[in-house]
């Protein structure tokens, strides 16, 4: 059987699509983490020390989403605090899934 380089061209397209139809449908991703968060600024109370900010801040627990849109490209969320100190559980969401539902309630609810 004799293939020319037009049979090759088709070939190696249908092999590029059947590699990449594996992240064809949409995922999320979650990562947790603990993040220093500003809780507090005042103006700091000594004399003469009028342009001084006194800052207080506390360890909270923050997570990520990082949206994979399908193909190679992916959309990145900022670290955020967790809504009511309940944090995402990290890891990989399939789409048309309960928990990906939920992952979609709490972006609205944290305003994402």
């Amino acid at each position: 059987m004799k293939i020319n380089t037009s049979h090759l061209v088709l070939i190696l397209a249908a092999l590029i699509c059947l590699g990449f139809s594996k992240i064809s449908s949409k995922k999320r991703e979650v990562f947790t983490s603990q993040q220093l968060f500003t809780t507090k600024v005042s103006a700091l109370k000594k004399k003469g020390k009028k342009d001084l900010l006194d800052y207080k801040a506390e360890l909270r627990d923050a997570f990520k989403i990082v949206a994979y849109d399908g193909d190679t490209t992916y959309t990145e969320l900022n670290w955020t605090m967790c809504p009511d100190g309940k944090c995402p559980e990290a890891g990989l969401y399939e789409s048309e899934t309960e928990v990906y539902k939920k992952l979609d309630e709490l972006i609205v609810r944290a305003k994402l």
